[in-house]
């Protein structure tokens, strides 16, 4: 399951990508315009808190690992 989380933010961009390019095929461009850029934009931001948490997390995780309380306990 954890390795199709991390492909979400894939699926809107995708999917926002292909929108705008079919949309001068649509029954309304301009709302199919707007609901693909709405999706190329929301699959980007949760693309950006993802990357972002995970460089918290690393940045923890050496912190952490640099402290040298810590270290002493691993002795």
């Amino acid at each position: 399951m954890p390795a199709r989380n991390c492909r979400s933010p894939l699926v809107p961009l995708i999917v926002g990508i292909v929108t705008l390019t079919k949309a001068k095929n649509a029954v309304d461009p301009s709302r199919a315009r707007l609901y693909g850029w709405l999706a190329v934009g929301l699959g980007a931001l949760f693309l950006l808190v993802l990357v972002g948490a995970i460089a918290v997390y690393g940045t923890l995780i050496a912190r952490m690992i640099n402290d040298p309380s810590f270290r002493d306990q691993l002795r």
